[in-house]
Parts: C-alpha cells; structure tokens; sequence
C-alpha cells in the first residue's frame, strides 16, 4: 500500500519541480538558435544547391540503406568555398549558443537547487565528419532543434 502510495505522489509531484520551467525557457532558446542557424545555411546555398540539397535529402530519407557518408562528399564537392564558410560559421555560431546555454543551466541548477546537472550529448546524427556538408545535411534532415536533455541529480 505505502509503495502505491508513493507511486501515485510522484506521479503527481514531480521531483524538482522548480527546474523544469527554467529549463524549459532554455529549450525554448536553444530551438531559436537552431532555426536562426538553419535560417543561414539555407539561405546561402545557391539555387541550384538548395535544389540538390533537396534530391540529396529525398534520396536519404526514400532508401532502405541510405548512405549518408556519400551523401555528404556529394554535397562538400559541390558546395562553393562562400558556401562552406556561411554553413560552417552558421553552425559554429549555434554551437557556441548551446555551449553557453549549458552553462547557464549547470551554475542554475546548482545555485538554486544544489544540484549537478548531466547533459546528454548530441552526437554526430550521420556518423560523419564535421564538415559543411554534414551540418547542411543535419540542418535539412534533422529531427529539429536540440532539446535540452538533463539528468539533475541531488547532493
């Protein structure tokens, strides 16, 4: 009886309840640099790259065994040098966002609550390398922006 007891309180309060609204706000940011950066990468391809970025992405997402890694050379050898620097500056800019977010959600979580917080990690999506081609194909592909996903964890 007491276990359900138990069951049915953490059901209905749950444990650090004041930290999901700051993190939330966090999240919400964290989607906004996401769109802003993907806004930017868009934008600087050319028309005809966007057009191949979209056969590239169809082609992807139709396979039964996509290869994302030719994919990924396709796009680096036909993206132009402008290209490359506006994704890789887009995406650097977005990064630096998220590293800062984290930050801010660790010196929150420990200030207000005496707590250490776990970030899980991101990866890379395609298991490539880090190059325009692979944050563009992240960008067209992706499951939308990051969320911030934490373990806090109690001293």
């Amino acid at each position: 009886m007491k276990y359900l007891l138990l069951a049915v309180l953490l059901g209905i309060i749950p444990p650090n309840a004041g930290v999901w609204p700051h993190f939330d706000a966090l999240n919400a940011q964290m989607a906004e640099d996401y769109y802003e950066a993907r806004a930017t990468m868009l934008s600087s391809l050319t028309p005809p790259h966007r057009q191949l970025l979209g056969s590239v992405a169809e082609r992807l997402a139709t396979s039964a065994n996509p290869d994302y890694s030719g994919a990924v050379k396709q796009l680096d050898r036909a993206l132009s040098p402008a290209e490359r620097r506006a994704i890789l500056s887009a995406y650097d800019a977005e990064h630096k966002k998220m590293r800062a977010i984290m930050q801010k959600s660790d010196a929150f979580a420990y200030s207000q609550h005496d707590t250490t917080v776990g970030h899980l990690g991101l990866g890379t999506m395609f298991n490539t390398p880090n190059t325009a081609g692979s944050f563009l194909l992240w960008a067209a592909m992706g499951d939308g922006p990051p969320t911030f996903n934490a373990m806090v964890v109690t001293h």
